[in-house]
């Protein structure tokens, strides 16, 4: 029989696997869900999904993370960008969230996206994580700044450089370098960027130098707080709110007078963005700030009410064509003129950033076809230039045969001549032979009978001269015969040097 203990550890055994197996149903489901809110541009789902345990890391169909999803959906133009740009902060500060995954398709980062389509402010985003990588390559061997090198996009490089001296601003503070702060801050760079301490907790260069300033405010540090809360750039939705600045008369009297020159200088320039950046999600703004600031504004409108005031002037008023009133509901209807005007102007300026995009990759495309033809043209070139110097080549040898066949024929022509002149001298020549030796031999029988008449001397005279001039003719005979073949020979030798 089992035991009480044993099945009580088997039970807890049970209990664990099938909770195990809830677990990852459930991440799975978020995992869904967190992936469906970004297509529905749905911040509140992805909130929830986010706190049930969403995979941040995983890749849906299209080989991508909820980072890259969210990237490659605002390159299309989606008008929930501020929905969009809350949703990656939140993935940024996920602790489990890696910055660096390669989507599957092209290798590419989320670096790598947020700088070709030109998304500045999620670069800025990016840049500010204490782990993002700007030196991971994707498939076609290029980290993000050789990658925005080949685009229309160079401007954004210096975003590198800026985040670099953010994270070093931020280090000197932790460090409690002010005059190193000091100095970064008279430089371009990042102030929003950011790290966690051995806690656990977010700390920023505005967090680090708040803290600073608890600790007791000297001119330094006052300088450099004032600094940090003018910079343009700032992120207030990432300070969080800190109660001992309540208690800290002095503290709290400099930050709120920053917002106020901040909120003013917005007011006068129209900038409705910066307005709602510097009212939204900043827990430095309150209700006595904003009614300060408008109070200034206060004498000009009391002004022009009272020059074109709302009674019996508003027909004199109209017929001027003057606002007969200026109040709370004409400066919400300018402000969303202003605003209308203003995504106006941000669709027209991203339409003609992918417009200049696609023309830079059209003159690309175009200047390696130019350079490609030009090559090929080169290469055409050499095979006409080649083919000329073997056409004369082959001209040459056909003149040079033409010319050797010419001599051979006359050195033929040659042969037969000499050849006929040998025959002739060899025909002559046994001729001469014959009649050499037909007189040697009457020679000889001239000289027999002489010797058998010497005893008549005027027969054997007769017989003597006569044996003697048949001698004489042998002898001429024969040295005809000997010469005419040495008198050819000697002819054709000169012919054969004349013609060398």
């Amino acid at each position: 029989m089992l035991s009480r203990s044993n099945v009580d550890f088997g039970r807890r055994v049970v209990s664990d696997v099938g909770l195990r197996a809830q677990n990852q149903t459930t991440s799975g489901q978020s995992t869904t869900k967190l992936f469906e809110a970004i297509y529905d541009e749905n911040l509140g789902d992805f909130e929830r999904a986010l706190e049930e345990g969403a995979n941040v890391n995983t890749f849906n169909e299209e080989g991508m993370t909820p980072l890259i999803s969210i990237i490659s959906n605002l390159s299309s133009g989606s008008g929930a960008e501020k929905e969009y740009q809350s949703m990656i902060r939140l993935l940024l500060l996920h602790q489990s969230i890696d910055v660096n995954i390669h989507e599957k398709r092209d290798g590419n980062t989320a670096l790598h996206l947020a700088m070709c389509f030109l998304q500045k402010k999620v670069l800025q985003l990016l840049l500010s994580h204490p782990r993002i990588s700007i030196y991971l390559q994707n498939k076609s061997f290029q980290n993000p700044e050789q990658f925005v090198r080949t685009s229309c996009a160079k401007y954004l490089i210096i975003e590198i450089q800026k985040a670099k001296t953010g994270k070093e601003l931020l280090n000197a503070l932790s460090n409690r370098n002010i005059d190193q702060a000091k100095r970064l801050l008279n430089q371009e760079l990042n102030p929003n960027c950011w790290k966690r301490n051995s806690n656990g907790e977010i700390e920023t260069p505005l967090s680090l130098i708040i803290k600073s300033c608890l600790q007791g405010i000297t001119q330094e540090n006052e300088e450099v707080l004032t600094k940090l809360l003018k910079h343009k750039e700032l992120d207030f939705s990432q300070i969080k709110p800190i109660p001992a600045i309540e208690q800290n008369s002095r503290l709290k009297q400099i930050i709120e007078q920053v917002m106020k020159e901040r909120l003013t200088d917005a007011i006068n320039r129209k900038d409705l963005d910066d307005v709602k950046e510097l009212v939204e999600n900043n827990c430095f703004m309150n209700d006595q700030i904003v009614i300060e600031v408008l109070k200034s504004f206060n004498p000009v409108r009391e002004y022009l009410n009272e020059k074109f005031p709302t009674s019996a002037e508003q027909p004199v008023a109209n017929t001027h064509n003057v606002q007969p009133a200026i109040n709370d509901e004409f400066i919400a209807r300018e402000l969303q003129q202003l605003e209308n005007l203003r995504n106006e102007l941000e669709r027209t300026k991203a339409r003609l950033t992918r417009e200049k995009s696609q023309l830079e990759n059209l003159r690309d495309e175009f200047e390696r076809t130019k350079t490609q033809l030009r090559k090929k043209e080169q290469e055409l070139n050499k095979a006409v230039s080649e083919r000329t110097r073997d056409t004369n080549k082959i001209s040459q040898l056909e003149r040079d045969f033409r010319q050797e066949r010419l001599e051979l024929q006359a050195q033929n022509q040659d042969l037969k001549n000499k050849n006929r002149k040998l025959s002739e001298a060899n025909i002559y020549n046994r001729r001469q032979s014959n009649y050499a030796s037909a007189s040697f031999v009457l020679s000889g029988a001239f000289a027999v009978g002489t010797c058998l008449t010497i005893s008549n001397l005027e027969i054997c005279i007769s017989l003597a001269v006569a044996a003697s001039v048949f001698i004489a003719i042998g002898c001429y005979c024969s040295y005809k015969a000997s010469t005419v073949l040495s008198d050819v020979t000697s002819t054709e030798f000169g012919n054969v040097i004349s013609l060398r």
